[in-house]
Order: structure tokens, then sequence, then C-alpha cells
């Protein structure tokens, strides 16, 4: 795992918004269902890789923001060792919760 690049991109288009509500419009493009703002991650899995999703701190507003971690076709032993890896040292992000964030 030491010399294998791992990439990774955001979970969605713009940090999290409240419960109920997406965003209608991202930089000019429509957004007509609530899923539309999360199309990032379908790629991974659409091409049969393996993939993670992991905290990645807070946006502007103290809600959460992710990333997923992609792993190379039959990587999956890979992608969850990385994710495992990650956890041990992003214990700052893991232990704070939007609400702690937020104040």
């Amino acid at each position: 795992m030491k010399n294998s690049a791992q990439p990774g991109n955001p979970i969605t288009a713009r940090s999290a918004t409240a419960l109920s509500r997406w965003p209608r419009q991202i930089n000019g493009h429509s957004m007509d269902t609530c899923h539309r703002w999360m199309e990032a991650v379908i790629y991974a899995p659409f091409a049969g890789l393996p993939c993670i999703s992991v905290p990645a701190g807070f946006g502007p507003q103290g809600l959460p923001m992710g990333l997923q971690l992609i792993g190379k076709l039959h990587g999956d032993r890979t992608v969850l060792q990385l994710a495992q890896a990650y956890e041990g040292v992003a214990q700052d992000i893991l232990q704070i919760t939007p609400s702690q964030q937020a104040r």
C-alpha cells in the first residue's frame, strides 16, 4: 500500500445543507433532484471500482463534508486499509460532531 496512489474526490459539489433541503442550483447548473448534487460519487461504483467515503472536515456553516477514496479494480482490501489508516490519523476530525463545529 505504501507505493500506491489512491485518488479521492469530494462527496458533493458543495458542503452539506440542512435536512429536507438541497441546493437548487450550483454555479448556474440546475439541481433538479436531491441526488443531482452528489453525482461526483457515482462514477467509481459505476466503473466497478472499490470506494469508501470518509469524513473530511466541515464547511463554512459547520456541517460535515466528506471525501470518497477510490481504489484500483479488485483493490477492495487496499481501500479498506487506507480508510483504516485514515481513521487512525484523523481522530481530531472524527471526534467532532456537526453541532460542536457550529459553535
